[in-house]
């Protein structure tokens, strides 16, 4: 509207009329973006310490939910052993594992790991979600402030051409 009231009164010597209205509607644009980028940088969060922190509850209450269902409404679970099953040749060492554990003892296996990652596998039905979820929740228990969040990643619905 400004754009118009200007270019009426301005007259029409040299000027464009419509590169006027044109020419001062992409600067009002121009001024929004800027604005519209200014808010998403003060609202863009860099704290990855506090993202942790905030998304921590959100995957403990998940899990937790998705523990109770396997077990069926139950919170006891049978003391299943495992069996440490070194990675081939050359895909790095698993210093500290011992060659067994058991579900109980999971978090405790799974500190002495050094680098800390486990790749569970097994027969359909042997326990592999429950010994993860177990794993998961007790590490999110003693989890303090701005320590990393275990995730658990399912390979069955793993597609990596996609993620």
């Amino acid at each position: 509207m400004l754009a118009v009231v200007v270019v009426r009164t301005a007259g029409t010597g040299d000027v464009d009329p419509i590169g006027g209205i044109s020419g001062s509607a992409a600067l009002v644009v121009g001024i929004w973006a800027l604005e519209m980028a200014r808010r998403t940088l003060v609202w863009q969060d860099t704290d990855t310490a506090g993202l942790a922190d905030r998304l921590a509850p959100v995957v403990e209450r998940q899990e937790a939910r998705v523990r109770h269902r396997l077990l069926g409404g139950s919170t006891r679970t049978v003391d299943v052993g495992f069996d440490f099953v070194p990675a081939p040749a050359g895909a790095g060492a698993a210093a500290g594992a011992g060659p067994a554990g058991t579900l109980s003892a999971i978090t405790d296996y799974y500190r002495a790991l050094r680098p800390g990652r486990v790749i569970i596998t097994g027969a359909p039905g042997a326990g592999k979600t429950v010994l993860a979820l177990e794993l998961m929740l007790c590490l999110l228990g003693d989890r303090q402030p701005g320590e990393p969040v275990p995730v658990r990643l399912p390979l069955s619905s793993f597609a990596p051409a996609t993620q």
